[in-house]
């Protein structure tokens, strides 16, 4: 016999639903709800009171006492508990305070002013034309310098928000600073490409990040180190030129003023980007590497426009850290990145042909291998180069920012230069070794071979034939600098390699001065007109000449250039003044005797 207890039927448990229509609902059953009007209610012959929302509104007590409500079924408003609820003690603090302002405005009438009680935003009831810059800053808006400390407190300005609705951080960008970001937009970032486009990577990479920057610094106080940095950076370029607008309209007080704001946001900008690199670039997650690069080429356009050109080797020798780190962890590069590797491209370049050869002995070479990095990045500028013609492009409305639209001159002519700069190194070791010793054959056959290059690279490439392709001036002042580079190189290959004399580079110099001068006169009334020119190819043609009247027409083409405002282009000069000072040799020079004033003077040139 069993003695187990009966099965115990399971209680279903039913679950309160808000389904169905209003009858069904009332009468407690399910509901199959059909619309317009269920089932249910048509099988038992009642009126189905159908699905539409009801509303139940809280009584007062009044109410409650004087008897129930209507038995008619209603919905309770469930109220979010997300949501704060003020309590009555504190609505009648706000009421109070608003009565407050109101007498407070009766008895001190002013003009309109705007209010800020907790989360509401309250406006007097005076006229509607006021200022918008008399909004008041408890809003959040930027107010100009001082303007703040003239407003009378008010009762509201003790009140503090609620805990739910933080009140926006006031910006941290003055007025000065607005017109200097104004000011670079509009003239600043025209000078740094020889032609105007729209996708100038002035225009493209460094202005929308700062524009950003000055945005999150705006509406939330705060920004990201990096772009921080580079706004500094550009506020820093936009102060150091109108400090030279100043200098050159004896506007003493106003170069001084705008040079003192420049070194200051220089400093703020260095000491951001050092932080940003050591916290943020080397750190697991893969940082914004074109915010990091594009800040640091910004570096040196600020040392060339202020003239301080001393420290151009370094940011370039940052330029190359970033690079080489980020390597490691890319593979694929974007548009706008691989434009400022060209940009890093040129300036290296630029900088190289002039600075000492000790200059190029980096700290960070590898010792498991005997040959020293490549600064110049020629196996990453290959590969990203490859789709671009060999020689000249002439495809100036492409929406790629090639070397001829930045700078204009084609990429395998700063690869000639670097190949003349390589091999003025190694002749200078085989000099220094032993000044009686021959040059190798092997290194005289690289001369040749380079030398053949360099007179050739014309017809190779077409540059002849390239303006029928394009006759518009920007083609022209491309043709036209690069006419005036090519000859410059030929001049460098001649100083350098060949030792040649001053009266058999007379023609070539003479090229180059008509190209420049050329280039001047093109621009006039056009787009361009705001660009600077190429300072590199006027430098060696110039250090080349000891003829009276051709000096005449370099001093006149560099003060023709002093509108631009670039400060650098004065170190260039004061270094042809002492060698034009000095005169020829009569002896034949280890070294051409531009080099032996930059070793002697410690000058660093930056001929950008």
């Amino acid at each position: 016999m069993s003695t187990g207890r009966p099965g115990i039927a399971k209680v279903r448990k039913h679950t309160k639903t808000f389904t169905g229509c209003w009858t069904c609902r009332a009468r407690k059953v399910r509901c199959d709800e059909t619309k317009p009007q269920c089932l249910q209610c048509f099988r038992k012959g009642r009126k189905c009171e159908g699905y539409g929302v009801r509303l139940q509104w809280v009584r007062s007590d009044t109410e409650e006492q004087e008897g129930p409500c209507p038995s008619a079924a209603r919905s309770n408003i469930i109220p979010d508990s997300r949501r704060v609820v003020f309590p009555s003690s504190h609505i009648d603090q706000i009421l109070n305070t608003l009565d407050l302002l109101a007498y407070d405005d009766t008895a001190n009438p002013r003009e309109e002013v705007s209010h800020f009680i907790d989360c509401f935003g309250v406006l007097g009831t005076a006229g509607r034309h006021r200022n918008s810059t008399s909004i008041s800053s408890e809003a959040g808006f930027v107010s100009p310098p001082g303007e703040l400390d003239s407003t009378p407190p008010t009762t509201s300005q003790n009140l503090s928000p609620t805990p739910f609705l933080a009140r926006p951080t006031s910006s941290h960008l003055s007025s000065d600073e607005n017109f200097l970001m104004y000011h670079y937009s509009h003239r600043v970032l025209y000078l740094f490409s020889v032609i105007d486009h729209e996708k100038s990577p002035w225009k493209t990479v460094h202005l929308p990040i700062a524009l950003q920057a000055m945005g999150e610094l705006s509406m939330q106080g705060s920004t990201s180190m990096i772009r921080e940095a580079l706004l500094c950076t550009l506020l820093g370029i936009s102060s150091f030129l109108l400090s030279n607008d100043g200098q050159s309209h004896m506007r003493t007080d106003d170069a001084l003023g705008w040079r003192a704001a420049a070194s200051k946001y220089r400093c703020k900008a260095i000491n951001l980007l050092r932080n940003a690199v050591e916290c943020y670039f080397y750190a697991r997650s893969p940082p914004k590497y074109k915010e990091f690069l594009a800040t640091t080429l910004s570096m040196i356009t600020m040392d060339v426009i202020s003239g301080d050109t001393d420290t151009c080797g370094i940011h370039l020798d940052g330029c190359f850290r970033l690079i080489s780190q980020a390597q490691k962890w890319k593979r694929k590069y974007s548009t706008k990145a691989q434009t400022l590797h060209r940009i890093y491209f040129y300036l290296r370049t630029i900088y190289e042909s002039t600075a000492p050869r000790s200059s190029r002995r980096t700290q960070h070479t590898d010792r498991s291998r005997d040959a020293p990095p490549d600064i110049f990045c020629r196996d990453l500028l290959g590969a990203q180069m490859s789709g671009f013609p060999t020689g000249i492009n002439m495809d100036l409305e492409t929406r790629t920012s090639s070397c001829e639209r930045i700078y204009g001159i084609p990429h395998g002519l700063l690869l000639l230069l670097i190949e003349v700069i390589d091999l003025t190194d190694k002749l200078d070791e085989v000099r220094d070794a032993d000044t009686s010793s021959q040059v190798p054959d092997s290194l005289m056959e690289e001369c040749d071979q380079l030398e053949k290059a360099i007179i050739d690279w014309p017809a190779v490439v077409g540059l002849e034939g390239c303006t029928k392709v394009n006759t518009s001036i920007s083609a022209k002042i491309v043709h036209q600098y690069t006419l005036a580079f090519h000859n410059a190189l030929i001049i460098y290959f001649a100083q350098n390699i060949r030792q040649v004399g001053h009266r058999f580079l007379l023609p070539y110099v003479n090229q180059v001065l008509s190209s420049m001068e050329t280039v001047e006169s093109l621009k006039v009334g056009t787009q361009e007109a705001l660009a600077a020119p190429l300072f590199w190819p006027v430098f060696i043609a110039a250090s080349a000449t000891f003829d009276v009247e051709m000096q005449v027409r370099f001093r006149n083409w560099y003060s023709d250039v002093k509108v631009y405002r670039i400060e650098s282009f004065r170190t260039g000069l004061h270094v042809l003044e002492d060698v034009w000072k000095t005169g020829p040799s009569r002896q034949l020079p280890q070294k051409c005797h531009w080099r032996q004033v930059l070793q002697s003077s410690g000058v660093r040139l930056m001929l950008s």
